[in-house]
């Protein structure tokens, strides 16, 4: 059959019309035929969460202190003529209902350029690790760690991590380890090819590779390189995070997709199971662009995960680079949904 410009525009037509959110966002192809998560009983809700004073906060982690009180950790801009974007990291108290409770606190990070805050804890003890530049070249980018009193949110100590591989290094999963003689935080530092790091010492640039890069058992994702979204928590035996990925479509919108993992509880933490496509909810992507945010720009950013007590899964993210949400998920629903790596093999 010949084929026309005719029938290749009628089939693209058909291939997405069907590809709204109930906001009227049109979808990309590469999202065709993806189930969307709300309607699968996988995610229940969706919050996004305004913070007064605020214009566009965005890129946020979602964690407790040690009250069982919600505290959000998120990244802000502000935009200055003649220089790069200043970067900042606050945060502020959300009260059962995940509503702002009081006005927000800037974390002093002894820096101006500051960003995606993610935060884990060791026993009592609580710890920021967010990314920040370390030359006058804003693309030149280290991991910080610091441990923070979560009774007036100073910073203990700030520790640089930097393996000198590559100018910009950025969106490490944190997870903390319970094993053998001492409790270390690890950090994966790729997921393909898989990375596993360990830091013996959070206020010493000691990172050791906790296991050989793995390019045995291929990460199975089509929507662009697959990397670090929020901490790793343990959930039925294994660690679970949300991961983010990005590529570009048709007219040069970059989408961003977001999918989960399971990996082992000890070394080597190898993969276990994986999304089988992104995760998709209706009013996705909808937020509106704001302080110039590009609007080519699709993006859904995980940055924090909490279990709650009745089990379910808050997963708070960033969206657009303007605005936060946190979505509910069902544990069980979503830990379901993934798909074993033993049977791709």
């Amino acid at each position: 059959m010949k084929i026309t410009l005719l029938t290749v525009l009628i089939s693209t037509f058909l291939t997405t019309i069907r590809l709204f959110s109930d906001s009227e966002v049109l979808l990309p192809v590469e999202f065709y035929q993806i189930p969307f998560a709300d309607q699968e009983k996988i995610v229940l809700g969706v919050k996004e969460v305004a913070i007064r004073q605020v214009d566009a906060p965005y890129n946020a982690a979602l964690t407790k202190n040690e009250k069982g009180e919600y505290l959000l950790f998120f990244r802000y801009d502000i935009k200055e003529k003649g220089s790069f974007n200043h970067n900042y990291i606050a945060v502020v108290e959300l009260d059962e209902k995940l509503e702002q409770k009081s006005n927000f606190k800037p974390i002093d990070i002894r820096s101006e350029f500051g960003n995606d805050p993610r935060v884990i804890k060791n026993h009592s003890q609580f710890f920021l690790v967010y990314n920040d530049t370390f030359s006058s070249n804003p693309k030149d980018r280290i991991m910080k760690i610091a441990e923070i009193d979560l009774s007036d949110y100073q910073l203990k100590y700030i520790t640089g991590l930097d393996r000198r591989l590559k100018p910009t290094e950025k969106n490490w999963v944190p997870f903390h380890f319970c094993g053998g003689a001492s409790d270390e935080v690890c950090f994966i530092y790729s997921i393909q090819p898989y990375d596993v790091l360990k830091l013996e010492n959070t206020r010493e640039n000691n990172l050791k590779k906790l296991m050989e890069i793995s390019r045995i058992d291929p990460f199975p994702w089509s929507w662009g390189p697959p990397r670090g979204g929020t901490p790793a928590e343990l959930v039925n035996g294994e660690y679970l995070t949300f991961f983010h990925s990005s590529f570009k479509d048709w007219y040069g919108r970059r989408w961003y997709a977001m999918g989960a993992f399971t990996f082992e509880a000890k070394p080597p933490f190898k993969i276990t199971a994986v999304s089988p496509h992104p995760i998709l909810f209706d009013g996705i992507y909808t937020s509106p662009h704001l302080n110039g945010a590009s609007n080519k720009l699709r993006c859904i950013f995980p940055s924090g995960l909490l279990i709650t007590e009745d089990g379910k899964l808050l997963v708070s993210c960033g969206e657009n680079d303007s605005s936060v949400k946190i979505i509910t998920f069902d544990q069980d629903a979503l830990l379901n949904s993934l798909i074993p790596l033993n049977e791709l093999n």
